[in-house]
């Protein structure tokens, strides 16, 4: 902490010593966080297959790899890109609450975190909206941020976590309103659950057309999440228009093409039911 509190873990490590272990106090330490991540990981797997389960590190995994700060692998035993390797986590969040043009240049650090072993899991950056107050931010730094997360998109950077909500809801320095008229003005899904077994397509919904209204239901509604709605703009090309959650839901339509499909529980999406609207 910010006192330099030492770690109250002197009597557990002499009893490890003392029963034969041989790890150093910090590879011992990060044993024990490993341990932590990896058996949360196991009863989340076992006993809610389609939960998805990840971690906010710290945003600097050793210091210098690839900007100075904390060296969070050594100061707190945070071994993060381990456990992405690992398969111990769904998803990691570093909080990158730093500004571009700061020594913790966001786009540094963001392709770093990219860029790690991450054997399908998914990156979600974190961005600091509180600093729009705290540290008087423009907008404009988080609007950049958002557009170079995007541009990893391929390198499992799959979208963004905003900490924290309160700065959202309050619309500090005009944030809320960015997000819902520019950058997250269309709707969106979240990325298939990337692990094996757990992203099982639920069954096609069952779709009745009421007037101009779209009912729709699932043969069973435990295993999904979401329902969606696409128009067809184009011969072929469908846009996602709205998705709405529960076991029965409707969509207002208007004269047109129209598809509705069944998000499941973790993320995998099943085959579309097409409907016209005269």
């Amino acid at each position: 902490d910010s006192s330099n509190t030492p770690f109250p873990d002197t009597a557990t490590y002499a009893a490890y010593t003392a029963d034969g272990g041989m790890m150093n106090l910090g590879d011992w330490r990060r044993d024990n966080v490993n341990t932590l991540v990896r058996e949360v990981m196991g009863l989340v797997t076992n006993d809610h297959p389609a939960v998805r389960f990840g971690v906010s590190p710290f945003g600097i995994w050793r210091s210098g790899q690839p900007v100075p700060g904390l060296d969070a692998y050594s100061v707190i035993s945070c071994d993060a890109p381990t456990w992405m390797a690992n398969g111990w986590v769904d998803y990691l969040t570093p909080q990158l609450y730093w500004r571009e043009t700061s020594l913790q240049q966001y786009s540094t650090l963001a392709t770093w975190w990219a860029m790690r072993n991450m054997g399908g899991r998914h990156l979600f950056p974190g961005h600091a909206v509180h600093q729009l107050s705290a540290m008087n931010w423009p907008l404009s730094e988080i609007d950049g941020q958002i557009a170079f997360t995007r541009t990893l998109k391929s390198q499992g950077a799959q979208g963004d976590v905003h900490f924290r909500a309160a700065f959202i809801a309050n619309n500090t320095k005009g944030v809320h309103t960015l997000f819902k008229t520019n950058l997250y003005a269309k709707p969106a899904l979240p990325p298939v659950l990337p692990r094996a077994g757990a992203s099982v397509a639920p069954a096609v919904p069952f779709v009745s057309v009421v007037g101009s209204t779209l009912s729709v239901t699932n043969p069973l509604p435990a295993t999904v999440r979401f329902f969606t709605l696409y128009r067809e703009v184009a011969a072929g090309q469908w846009e996602l228009t709205r998705v709405r959650g529960g076991a029965q839901v409707s969509f207002p339509v208007t004269p047109g093409t129209w598809a509705v499909s069944a998000i499941g529980r973790g993320g995998a999406e099943s085959q579309g039911v097409r409907v016209v609207i005269p």
